[in-house]
């Protein structure tokens, strides 16, 4: 369901999927929920980024990290939480550049 919450964390999958479309089917997307966080998790390979609306602001917030550095509901470790990477409010542009930055390889992978 859509909300003033997680609006922004749509806007970034959707997006996403658009400058990814030939690469997307290969992701494994899943809901990410940590309390008021509420957005999207995506897996590749070892791979894994969550995101969604902060819980203290507006900004974007960006997990990455291995797949194992993720727990049930895919709540990052306390070293992802540690490194985690804020954009600014309705910067999705932003946003998807970082979590294209860090699948990069994996899709370079896919495309040989």
């Amino acid at each position: 369901m859509l909300t003033y919450k997680n609006a922004q964390a749509y806007a970034v999958l959707a997006g996403l999927y658009a400058s990814q479309a030939d690469n997307f089917e290969m992701l494994i997307v899943e809901p990410y929920c940590n309390g008021r966080e509420q957005g999207f998790a995506l897996e590749l390979n070892n791979k894994k980024v969550a995101f969604s609306e902060g819980r203290n602001s507006d900004y974007i917030v960006i997990y990455c990290g291995k797949s194992t550095d993720f727990s049930d509901g895919n709540i990052p470790s306390e070293k992802v939480y540690t490194n985690r990477r804020l954009v600014e409010f309705l910067n999705i542009k932003s946003a998807i550049e970082i979590i294209e930055d860090w699948l990069q390889m994996e899709f370079a992978e896919i495309d040989e």
